[in-house]
């Protein structure tokens, strides 16, 4: 009983979705995925762990639609490894939204950057290094916003070669 229940209740949101979000072009946010449009970001907001550590990372970003649906993105980052480590980075990616015809908008995105990392155990910087980055999500524009919800997977080489999974989210603003 329970669950017939269960699915006939997600079968009825799965049904309804499209009716509740449906929009014309411009009103469901679409208009903020367009060539030439420019997006301020707030993104990696994460929290994760890797090798015994917590890892929490955050970041600004400035990003343009280089075509419809095709965004090249400028990332500055900082990343807690734990209490004693800090990495200060900078990433250049690519973020490719697939096209819907509601709110909501999955997306895929690849970047390679280069980050420093400072060991506040010993005698601060510890070195340059440099890492890459795939990511996927869903995108919901509302308006003149997106909200990004996803997981990443980073790879880093520095001391040891160090692949993390965490989840990520961010706020995007189109100008």
């Amino acid at each position: 009983m329970k669950k017939s229940t269960f699915l006939l209740a997600v079968s009825f949101l799965v049904l309804t979705s499209s009716n509740l979000w449906a929009q014309n072009h411009s009103e469901a946010g679409e208009a903020n995925l367009q060539q030439g449009k420019s997006h301020v970001f707030i993104n990696d907001l994460s929290l994760g762990f890797g090798n015994g550590r917590t890892i929490g990372t955050f970041g600004l970003g400035y990003g343009i639609f280089v075509a419809d649906y095709h965004q090249l993105r400028l990332n500055m980052s900082m990343m807690s490894y734990g209490s004693e480590y800090r990495n200060y980075g900078m990433l250049f990616s690519y973020r490719y939204y697939f096209k819907k015809q509601w709110h909501i908008n999955p997306y895929v995105e690849i970047g390679g950057g280069i980050g420093n990392l400072y060991n506040s155990t010993s005698s601060g910087f510890t070195g340059i290094f440099g890492y890459g980055k795939l990511e996927g999500g869903i995108s919901i524009q509302v308006k003149r916003f997106g909200f990004d919800l996803g997981i990443k997977g980073e790879y880093n080489k520095l001391k040891e070669n160090e692949f993390t999974i965490m989840p990520a989210g961010g706020v995007s603003f189109r100008f």
